[in-house]
């Protein structure tokens, strides 16, 4: 009898730490983190044909679980040094924000892929201080893959598709989760 009530205490512990583990992992998975890249662009549309633009990016967001994420993202989108010099008079692509949610599949414990489906803001410039900005209601999407190089500091490459302005980005940079 003695034996059995101490092997139902040793399995009760056994299964509360594993429950208490279990819970701590759900907790290391979740939380807010920021992230900076950077890359090039290229733009293919009826008015604009460009590529190889410098841009940079910012995110922040929010981690679910191991899959799923919500993310407030900005891209600039070119870096035009000469404009009103030469008198061009088309709109191009100057930056976007937006807001995505993040699926992603690991691979391993350090590895993973995601997707991204986001809707947001470009703001298409003119490179004559005449005619003004314009704002655009775009659709982004996109792939990347992830690496976790310590318990908060992750690295990714990404590339993503900008629907209606006909810009796509690929982005390198790194992510720092709290």
């Amino acid at each position: 009898m003695k034996k059995t009530l101490a092997l139902a205490a040793i399995l009760s512990m056994c299964s509360l730490y594993a429950h208490a583990a279990d819970q701590q992992n759900q907790q290391d998975e979740q939380g807010f983190y920021a992230g900076i890249s950077v890359g090039k662009s290229n733009v293919s549309s009826r008015v604009v044909k460009e590529s190889g633009d410098a841009i940079g990016g910012l995110n922040v967001g929010y981690q679910i679980n191991q899959n799923f994420a919500a993310e407030l993202m900005y891209r600039s989108m070119s870096f035009r040094l000469f404009d009103n010099l030469i008198g061009d008079q088309s709109y191009y692509p100057e930056s976007h924000i937006g807001v995505s949610a993040i699926g992603r599949i690991p691979l391993s414990d350090s590895f993973g892929f995601y997707g991204r489906l986001g809707v947001g803001q470009t703001t298409m410039k003119s490179a004559s201080a005449a005619l003004g900005s314009q704002h655009e209601t775009d659709i982004s999407s996109g792939v990347g893959f992830d690496y976790q190089l310590t318990k908060n500091f992750s690295a990714k490459i990404e590339m993503t598709h900008f629907s209606k302005t006909g810009v796509n980005t690929t982005l390198a940079g790194i992510q720092y989760r709290f």
